[in-house]
């Protein structure tokens, strides 16, 4: 993918279930030999991605953001997503730890259950309010940016790339 669409302006590529920071560093070296100056974001999915994560953090200095996919995390562990989070409540902070030691952004996965308005508010509240280094990833439920702003202010991240932080 990289290869085909790095020639055509893409600022930014996400790379989906990292688990070793090689995978990273194959993607900067690509890029390099196409000439392209474009940022990466990898997602961490597996127990793996997430043990590994800080050397993933800093494979690059493409790397922008650290982002973990919480469907994939959690079937990679054996056990269902709660609407609390509990089960992945280590793989977020050592997301968000890893993240700011690297001077990157700390991503959250994509909240799945669309339809249940309440649990996303409470998702937020438990998340980002009170772990306000966490965005909320919106490039793939953009009806939620609405509803999470009501009664907050958010501003665009630095990196324009579809999600949003609390101030």
């Amino acid at each position: 993918d990289i290869r085909l669409l790095a020639p055509h302006g893409v600022d930014l590529f996400l790379l989906p279930k990292v688990e070793d920071p090689e995978e990273v560093m194959a993607a900067e070296q690509l890029l390099g030999e196409l000439g392209v100056d474009c940022f990466l974001i990898p997602i961490l999915e597996s127990a793996k991605g997430v043990l590994n994560a800080w050397p993933i953090a800093t494979a690059s200095p493409r790397v922008v953001a650290l982002a973990i996919g919480l469907e994939d995390y959690t079937a990679d562990l054996g056990t269902e997503r709660t609407a609390d989070g509990r089960e992945s409540w280590w793989a977020r902070s050592q997301l968000v730890n890893v993240a700011r030691a690297a001077g990157i952004q700390p991503l959250t996965s994509v909240f799945a259950n669309i339809d249940d308005h309440a649990a996303l508010l409470q998702w937020v509240k438990t998340w980002i309010f009170h772990l306000t280094t966490i965005s909320i990833k919106s490039d793939d439920a953009p009806d939620q940016l609405v509803l999470a702003y009501r009664g907050q202010e958010f501003r665009w991240n630095q990196v324009d790339v579809g999600f949003i932080e609390q101030d």
